[in-house]
């Protein structure tokens, strides 16, 4: 195909070469300057004797030669200029363009633009066919902070130079940073003005689209009489010829092309020697704009494969075996990390669309799969009922439903079981203490958790040691109930289930406690937790090392104990004298603390044997047992007899048991400054065998942390090595006046 053969290169002194047309002397008398906006004043034109000019909101001049902008009836203004130049861009044709296939050619030259503000206008200049005369071919209107525009123009044969002026809103101007050299050079082909019934079709990829796969497969189809051949022309040069044959043949030619736009278009021949050549199209590749999506696969969508990657529709994410996202319109899945955006795990979605582009943020047909719930899920977004949620399908544990937004996405059971009994607090029909053979009623409320309604149709079982019982549905107070018993004190745990064909299963357990009254002695007390905290950990100071040196250092440094907890709060309560039942005669307000808190690891102390604990017994629980059950160490420095290692303690009673001053194991845990101020003695029950922790109340005290107390203690706990169990200490009280 010698006519489609590149000419030579013309000599140096007939190309213009990189000459920026702003600063061209030579050619300047040939540039014009393109039009300006009719809201545009330049600094040397419209002044006026006083130099004001009355602003409707247009860009005005004011009074000391400076520049503004916006609605000003007085005449000055105070909006500082807007000096920032726009960013011109050359996007097609590339420099050195070389185009033969025709004399004359058709070139579409393409200039794009951004500024701060507001675009004006973008102009094309180019030379003569000798690359000289440099003169403007055209100007056109563009608005926006970001714009493109193009220009189609028959070119002969000769080397021309080019470039885009940009204008914008303010009358700064930029040009594209060099001129651009483009050759068309065809050598005539020996054939007729008819193409003889010769006709080429370009089939893919479609015209003006991006791709962000450098693989392209270009398609062409080519009609007529004795076919020959089908040749691609990529940027105005035969690339690839393929021999076709018969009267309708198609070829496909694949490239692999780096990051850059492209025109291309087929060239057909038949046997004759008659060809035709197919309208250019362009393409661009930008492989930059991939989303990383490594952790999603299944269905989710190629991207590498979409047509245009700023309008993606019905894009798909996928988690196999947990969840997907199918977008239901169109996303801009340029540049997007998915992976640290978007989150697709079991019964969980989550896009964080407030970091991605606003066509995330839209509606979208979510799947979780692998559910448990045997009917059909609540779903909750951001942890609250969706309300606009709509379920498509929910079959074999897969759920499918459409959303009209995004944040995040969850399912629950769509029933919601709460359970308690008259013991507990708070609660209707509750708060009451217990005694042995005193009724005692048990609630279930099942509702359904959309609307909060009672379902009126399930059942509910409650569960004991001893039996399991269905309970019965209460009209009127719309809550499942049972009532029974119990012959002694003590904790006892209890189970709840409540079913419904067309809700879910939910069941809960709890525990409550049959008081023992106890004469003479403490009585349990409630407790409410304020707050827990622990200490936090220095920050590590440096030491500069150099060869061939000894230094010495001294360190110094804190750990945490692993032995102990600690207790500390305030006391409020009555003084009453009440029978065996707990009917009270008369009753004083404890307005001062004064008495003692005891805390220990057993809820049934029998105070009638309370005694002082005995570091070094024979007989009974000594030091070495208990410092062996919370693992510490005999060489330990916070051990039990490092601790209570006084016997400084004040008079106390326990029930009618008096304690001598200092005839008691004691230790002071600390005041403000440092020193010990709370007494608190180690007692034991010798009858159940279970040590008591004793605290004597100091009412109103400042304590470690300079607030106000009337009570500190410690008690063990183990949290030495891995041991991560706490231990459950059941608290008592016991006032005096």
């Amino acid at each position: 195909m010698t006519g489609f053969a590149v000419a030579n290169p013309p000599a140096s002194g007939n190309t213009l070469g990189n000459i920026n047309p702003e600063n061209n002397t030579n050619l300047s008398e040939n540039i014009n300057s393109p039009t300006k906006p009719d809201n545009l004043i330049r600094q040397n034109e419209n002044k006026s004797n006083n130099n004001t000019k009355k602003n409707t909101g247009g860009i005005y001049k004011g009074d000391g030669g400076s520049w503004g902008s916006g609605s000003n009836s007085g005449g000055d203004y105070i909006n500082p200029p807007d000096t920032t130049s726009p960013n011109t861009t050359l996007n097609y044709p590339n420099d050195d363009f070389i185009g033969n296939l025709t004399d004359p050619m058709m070139i579409d030259f393409i200039c794009s633009a951004k500024d701060n503000f507001a675009l004006s206008n973008i102009s094309l200049y180019i030379t003569d066919s000798n690359g000289k005369n440099f003169t403007l071919y055209g100007s056109k209107v563009t608005s926006g902070i970001s714009n493109s525009t193009s220009w189609l123009l028959d070119l002969g044969n000769g080397i021309y130079s080019w470039n885009c002026l940009t204008y914008d809103a303010s009358a700064n101007l930029n040009w594209g940073e060099l001129n651009r050299t483009l050759i068309i050079n065809h050598t005539n082909i020996n054939n007729s003005d008819s193409n003889y019934g010769l006709n080429v079709y370009s089939n893919s990829p479609d015209d003006s689209v991006e791709r962000i796969d450098g693989n392209i497969n270009f398609s062409c189809t080519a009609k007529g009489s004795n076919l020959s051949s089908l040749n691609l022309i990529l940027n105005g040069v035969i690339n690839k010829t393929y021999s076709i044959t018969g009267e309708t043949n198609h070829s496909d030619f694949i490239y692999y092309l780096q990051k850059g736009v492209y025109s291309w278009q087929c060239l057909g021949y038949d046997g004759q020697g008659n060809y035709n050549v197919s309208a250019p199209r362009i393409l661009a590749i930008n492989p930059l704009v991939i989303p990383k999506s490594t952790k999603y696969g299944g269905g989710t969508t190629n991207w590498s494969k979409v047509s245009n990657i700023k309008k993606v529709c019905n894009a798909v994410l996928d988690n196999p075996g947990s969840a997907k996202i199918k977008w239901n319109g169109c996303i801009n899945a340029e540049s997007v990390d998915f992976d640290k955006y978007v989150t697709i795990g079991y019964n969980y979605i989550e896009v964080n669309s407030s970091f991605l582009d606003s066509s995330f943020n839209s509606s979208a047909e979510l799947t979780m799969e692998y559910l448990p719930w045997k009917t059909t899920p609540a779903i909750y977004k951001n942890g609250k009922i969706c309300n606009t949620c709509k379920v498509i399908d929910y079959k074999d544990g897969i759920l499918r439903f459409n959303v009209t937004s995004f944040s995040s996405y969850t399912t629950g059971p769509n029933t919601k079981l709460e359970i308690w009994d008259g013991t507990d607090s708070i609660m209707p029909y509750s708060n009451k203490t217990i005694y042995p053979n005193e009724n005692l009623d048990f609630f279930a409320n099942y509702s359904d958790i959309m609307n909060s309604l009672p379902i009126t149709t399930g059942t509910c079982t409650i569960y004991f040691a001893d039996n399991s019982i269905a309970m019965t549905y209460n009209s009127t107070n719309k809550l499942f109930e049972y009532t029974r018993t119990f012959g002694n004190s003590g904790i006892y745990v209890y189970n709840i289930t409540c079913s419904d064909s067309s809700y879910e299963t939910l069941n809960s357990h709890d525990s409550l406690k049959i008081g023992q009254l106890l004469l003479n002695g403490p009585n349990g007390a409630k407790v409410s937790e304020i707050n827990t905290s622990s200490s936090q950990p220095d920050a590590p100071s440096d030491v500069y090392s150099d060869a061939g040196n000894l230094t010495e250092i001294i360190l110094s440094g804190f750990s945490n104990t692993n032995s102990w907890q600690g207790y500390y709060g305030n006391v409020s309560g009555v003084i009453f004298l009440a029978d065996s039942l707990g009917h009270v005669m008369y009753n004083w307000s404890a307005e001062n603390a004064i008495g003692e808190v005891f805390s220990s690891t057993s809820d049934l102390i029998s105070w009638g044997d309370i005694k002082c604990f005995d570091m070094d017994s024979q007989t009974s629980e000594n030091k070495t047992v208990l410092e062996s059950a919370y693992g510490i160490n005999s060489s330990d420095p916070d051990g039990i007899d490092e601790t209570f290692n006084l016997n400084s303690h004040p008079q106390f009673f326990v029930g009618k048991i008096g304690f001598s001053p200092g005839i008691c194991k004691n230790t002071k845990v600390y005041g403000p400054d440092g020193s010990g101020i709370f007494d608190e003695v180690l007692l034991y029950d010798s009858k159940t065998d279970n040590v008591v922790y004793t605290s004597i109340l100091k009412d109103n005290t400042p304590g470690f942390d300079k607030s106000q107390h009337d009570f500190e203690m410690m008690v063990l706990e183990n949290g030495h090595g891995t041991n991560k169990i706490p231990t459950n200490y059941f608290f008592y009280i016991e006032l005096g006046s």
